[in-house]
């Protein structure tokens, strides 16, 4: 089950409002290295989301790359079978149909689509001039081997995108589960620290889920204590 990070930060914000309120007694009872250790969590899942949320954007942009590439490779091979089937309509033209995959439905996966073009490659230069004469223009016919090598380099770049955003993912939710271990131990501590003060021991209480959004912010670093 994936990591709420929002929720994770929260719940963490609540646990360091908690011990600021009780600084004194949380410092006296040996505290503030817990206290440190939270701030420095919540200081870490904060960077390692925005790190995670900009390779997921970056990931995104290449997957519209791709998908442009997609969409071009689709119309231009669209344009070729369209021509092919144009010039089978004269008697002059020796076409076979199946050169031109007639009647085969155009790739759906990036890799199926660069294994057309490659073959499409060669099929345009040996039929260049019945293509020219059926609609096509020179710069769609050259334009195969383009988008082939196109969609190849765009194939990589989103695949090293998903790498990095893979990574990022893993880094974060490692440091979230870290932060939650954290923010458990302090609420095992303040059970100790509080067990005879209610109302003290209901600050450390979880915030619930999908609750008081935003209301606790993750505190910022406590000033070094004296002594």
């Amino acid at each position: 089950m994936p990591v709420i990070v929002d929720n994770v930060l929260e719940d963490a914000g609540g646990a360091g409002k908690a011990m600021d309120n009780h600084i004194d007694i949380i410092i006296a009872r040996g505290g503030q290295k817990k206290r440190d250790n939270l701030a420095a969590g919540i200081t870490s899942l904060t960077k390692l989301n925005t790190g995670q949320i900009k390779a997921q954007d970056f990931l995104d942009t290449k997957t519209r790359e791709q998908d442009e590439w997609m969409v071009q490779a689709n119309s231009v091979l669209g344009s070729i079978r369209n021509a092919a089937k144009s010039a089978s309509k004269d008697p002059e033209n020796k076409i076979n149909l199946k050169t031109f995959k007639i009647g085969v439905d155009t790739p759906q996966s990036v890799k199926a689509m660069t294994s057309w073009l490659d073959y499409f490659s060669g099929v345009v230069v040996e039929n260049h001039d019945v293509l020219l004469a059926n609609g096509m223009t020179e710069e769609e016919i050259a334009s195969v081997g383009t988008l082939y090598a196109s969609l190849i380099a765009a194939n990589a770049a989103q695949e090293n995108a998903k790498k990095l955003r893979n990574a990022a993912t893993e880094r974060r939710d490692y440091a979230a589960k870290a932060l939650q271990q954290t923010v458990s131990g302090i609420r095992d501590f303040a059970k100790n620290v509080f067990k005879n003060d209610k109302a003290a021991l209901e600050e450390f209480k979880p915030i619930p889920k999908g609750r008081g959004r935003g209301k606790n912010k993750p505190p910022e670093p406590p000033a070094p204590q004296a002594g």
